[in-house]
């Protein structure tokens, strides 16, 4: 695949180009996510019927880790509500009311940390290269 460059910003994902309002215009280009120097916005639209947003500061973090980030928010929705009632919406303030059940799986998908347990009520395990500053601590006896 060819990459082409354009005046303006943004990312155009299937030309791995720049893209333009008024260049980017084939209805073959689907665009994803766009930037400016302070901040990115990535979308992806989900069976047609949802789309998610996630607008970010520029903190270095790549398209894929933000797609990454909507698919985990969806299928948190799909498990919690199911793919039927997500797409077929009949009463938005009943999803809303519905959706009040992911918001705390929401907020710990969108916390800056690599720990989950409090997802899955398991335990984080950390594996730490220092292994002898750990054993010493373990060995030791209280007191």
């Amino acid at each position: 695949m060819s990459s082409y460059t354009l005046p303006s910003v943004g990312i155009c994902r299937s030309w791995n180009a720049q893209w333009s309002a008024n260049v980017c215009t084939e209805p073959w280009v689907k665009l994803q996510s766009t930037a400016t120097e302070e901040a990115r916005v990535a979308w992806k639209v989900y069976h047609e019927s949802i789309t998610l947003i996630v607008a970010v500061g520029d903190d270095g973090s790549s398209d894929t880790h933000l797609f990454r980030l909507l698919d985990n928010v969806f299928y948190t929705m799909v498990l919690l509500i199911g793919l039927d009632d997500l797409i077929s919406v009949k009463n938005v303030e009943r999803l809303k009311r519905d959706l009040k059940c992911c918001y705390k799986l929401f907020d710990t998908l969108l916390a800056d940390t690599d720990f989950f347990g409090s997802i899955t009520e398991s335990v984080d395990v950390l594996i730490s290269p220092e292994n002898n500053v750990l054993q010493v601590n373990i060995q030791q006896p209280e007191g």
